[in-house]
């Protein structure tokens, strides 16, 4: 019996000695915390362990956060982390984040409201704007045994209505929305669709798949004989079997075919014709940039061997430029739409433009059009 009333002292004992600290994340980088990533908190108390389940945060809303742990006395220090110190916070302009600071002297509880200014895989001078969000950088990616960045962009109204929305599915998301994240230059299309927005137009929501590593074997649907790639099928499998699923689950999406679309640029506007015909089940729309029909001719091949039309309201938008630096992208473009009125195709439309050149500038000035054509 005094044994047992021993260890309950001890027990009691570490109790009192133990404060409650309730931390409020209040603010965060809005269009760089991902949500489905956790953030954590690591510090003196848990050896700087980066990403321990005991000391993950709850999500209550985009941008707040909540932890409660039980601390002795003490004095600590602390950083917070998106599982990695990689990915750990930085200060104000990116720049340095010193340790924060935690004094527990009394046996009150403690609550801290706190706000994280950045991210270390983030930094950079960003152009973002509206209601653009990374929604993870892990997503997984088994098709590849990888994983991959996915970016959702919302209509200014989707948290002030019960509306849902048509989606329009985009490769290359890193040169969409964010200059700090371009390869050369953006799309800026949050600034295109929040203007557009508000003079009374359509809106939609746009994802983007970024692609890099992988791009050119995620792009193509055929090997080139010099240049590889031809892994597309497996990358428009990952698109139409994993991620249209989740984003027709997390967001209010129309998920029906008349409402979905598929569009790029370069090798993405060749996936994406590529991808499209052969998933017009899935895409009604195609928004077809500048494609790289060049890369290989078995791409003509996919038209041809089409059985009868099976979807007559398919969309097909193409634009391209005499300035891009290719001998035959004009002809090769205008090619693939006679294939397409041949095979009895009519809502086909396209742009050729004396000034257009291989570049985000240009795709960017081209946007509009395509969308409002597509969604009309």
């Amino acid at each position: 019996m005094k044994k047992l009333f021993f260890l309950f002292l001890i027990t009691v004992s570490k109790y009192v000695q133990s404060v409650e600290v309730e931390f409020n994340i209040v603010g965060v980088p809005r269009h760089y915390t991902p949500l489905k990533e956790d953030i954590y908190l690591a510090g003196s108390f848990n050896n700087w362990q980066p990403n321990l389940p005991k000391y993950k945060f709850i999500r209550l809303s985009t941008n707040l956060f909540k932890l409660n742990i039980d601390l002795p006395k003490g004095d600590y220090q602390y950083k917070f982390t998106r599982g990695s110190w990689s990915t750990s916070e930085t200060g104000i302009n990116d720049g340095f984040m010193p340790n924060r600071n935690l004094q527990i002297s009394t046996f009150n509880k403690q609550t801290h409201l706190i706000k994280i200014n950045g991210w270390n895989d983030f930094n950079g001078d960003h152009s973002v704007t509206g209601n653009v969000y990374i929604i993870d950088t892990k997503f997984p990616y088994p098709q590849f045994n990888t994983t991959k960045t996915i970016w959702v962009y919302l209509p200014p109204d989707y948290y002030t209505s019960l509306k849902s929305y048509p989606v329009l599915y985009m490769h290359d998301a890193q040169n969409l929305f964010d200059k700090a994240t371009s390869f050369a230059g953006e799309w800026s299309l949050d600034e295109i669709l929040e203007n557009n927005f508000f003079t009374g137009k359509q809106s939609s929501i746009i994802v983007g798949l970024e692609t890099k590593v992988e791009r050119m074997d995620e792009l193509t649907p055929h090997p080139h004989p010099s240049y590889g790639g031809g892994k597309g099928d497996k990358y428009i499998d990952f698109l139409i079997n994993y991620v249209k699923p989740f984003i027709d689950q997390n967001f209010r999406t129309v998920p029906n075919r008349e409402f979905t679309g598929l569009a790029g640029s370069s090798l993405g506007g060749l996936m994406t014709f590529y991808g499209g015909f052969k998933n017009q089940n899935i895409f009604s729309k195609l928004g077809i940039f500048s494609p790289s029909f060049w890369f290989n001719d078995t791409i003509f091949d996919l038209v041809e061997s089409s059985d009868i039309i099976k979807f007559e309201d398919t969309k097909f938008y193409f634009v391209c430029g005499e300035m891009e630096g290719s001998s035959t992208m004009v002809s090769n473009m205008l090619k693939m739409i006679n294939k397409l009125f041949q095979k009895g195709y009519q809502n086909v439309k396209y742009n050729i433009r004396s000034y257009g050149t291989h570049s985000e500038i240009f795709w960017s000035k081209e946007f509009l059009e395509a969308f409002t054509w597509l969604f009309n």
